[in-house]
């Protein structure tokens, strides 16, 4: 996989952009957390706006840092949502198992949301959480 946010490196090292957008309170966080910590934990708050993790990787004697963006599922943040955008190789779109609702936004809003604001090379991929 080729690194389409920073031409200057090194071929030793890539970035990834990755983003996870989906209904408040589906398990984006709890995702993001488990990948990049490997915990787990049944309460946590919610997002607000935004946040940042990185994470790196050693693989087939590269570096692999993932650039992963956190988003908030309110309502209220979805305005300023396309600036989360820039930048991402990876979309994923994730979802309650056991809500219809975030099924159902998911398909009404956050697919079009990103196939809008992401680049055409962008990969998407539907995640479920229980």
């Amino acid at each position: 996989m080729s690194d389409k946010n920073d031409e200057n490196n090194d071929n030793n090292e890539i970035s990834i952009g990755t983003i996870l957008v989906g209904e408040s309170s589906v398990g984006k966080t709890s995702i993001i957390r488990y990948f990049v910590e490997r915990t787990f934990e049944l309460t946590m708050t919610q997002t607000q706006g935004f946040d940042y993790i990185n994470k790196k990787y050693a693989i087939d004697s590269k570096e692999v840092t993932f650039n992963i963006r956190d988003t908030a599922g309110q309502e209220r943040y979805r305005g300023i949502s396309s600036t989360y955008y820039k930048g991402a190789n990876i979309a994923i779109l994730v979802y309650d198992i056991t809500s219809f609702k975030t099924f159902f936004e998911i398909k009404k809003y956050w697919y079009k949301d990103v196939i809008d604001n992401c680049s055409k090379d962008t990969s998407i991929f539907k995640l479920y959480n229980l």
